[in-house]
């Protein structure tokens, strides 16, 4: 088999990786608060059959920690946050952060973001929502007040490392270890009656999807060539 198959071979399998994550970024692009994913691409040298070829393959796959554009809502339950905070919630029993949420009192009394994520105040436990409150506010500071009670703030921290943060499902951001988290340091960190949106640029992403599919088009033909030469060797051979 010719060794330029491996290199084709390596061209498609990264380019396969650029649409799958550019696809689902593009299937976000109207999610509040989706951050979308990166793709490193990387070329190595390799020999096979004694020949020196390049690879192509994808090196990381990242989360994109840029802030998304803010839309004003007008509702008082919904909250962004300045560009580089965070708000600690829990997902069953895992703890990680979101960006912004539309926030919900539920009648045993927590605060859930719309996603079913429980709301955190500053000693890490579930905010407090008195039973029958029916007017909930956000300030900017993320204090909570119920019917003119004060009901905990907002557990709001920053890292230090926002690149080791990575992106689950349900929009929940966690810390890898080493994203170094600490108190947000923000007088006014939460904007309420705001939304940040997906941080995706929808025609861009649209552009290099469609490049990406064209990439591994190419590749899959250079691949299909070199095996109908295998084929036409093997049947020379025979004959």
């Amino acid at each position: 088999m010719g060794s330029g198959i491996y290199t084709a071979l390596s061209g498609a399998v990264a380019n396969e990786t650029r649409v799958d994550v550019l696809s689902h970024n593009l299937a976000n692009a109207n999610t509040v608060g989706f951050q979308g994913f990166k793709v490193a691409l990387e070329t190595a040298k390799g020999k096979v059959n004694n020949n020196e070829l390049v690879f192509a393959g994808p090196s990381a796959i990242a989360t994109d920690t840029t802030a998304g554009p803010i839309v004003n809502t007008g509702n008082p339950l919904d909250i962004s946050l300045s560009s580089d905070v965070y708000m600690r919630v829990t997902q069953g029993d895992r703890q990680g952060y979101v960006r912004g949420a539309t926030l919900v009192p539920t009648e045993d009394g927590r605060l859930l973001t719309a996603q079913g994520q429980v709301v955190l105040n500053s000693d890490g436990e579930p905010i407090a929502i008195p039973s029958g409150a029916r007017d909930i506010q956000i300030l900017a500071d993320g204090t909570v007040f119920a019917d003119g009670a004060d009901a905990g703030r907002l557990n709001l921290v920053q890292f230090d490392n926002i690149a080791n943060l990575k992106q689950e499902a349900g929009r929940l951001i966690v810390d890898r270890g080493n994203a170094g988290v600490r108190p947000a340091d923000v007088p006014q960190p939460i904007m309420p009656g705001y939304l940040e949106m997906a941080n995706v640029n929808a025609v861009k992403s649209m552009t290099d999807l469609i490049s990406a599919q064209h990439s591994y088009s190419a590749a899959i033909k250079v691949i299909e060539q070199f095996d109908a030469l295998e084929k036409k060797a093997a049947s020379g051979l025979i004959g």
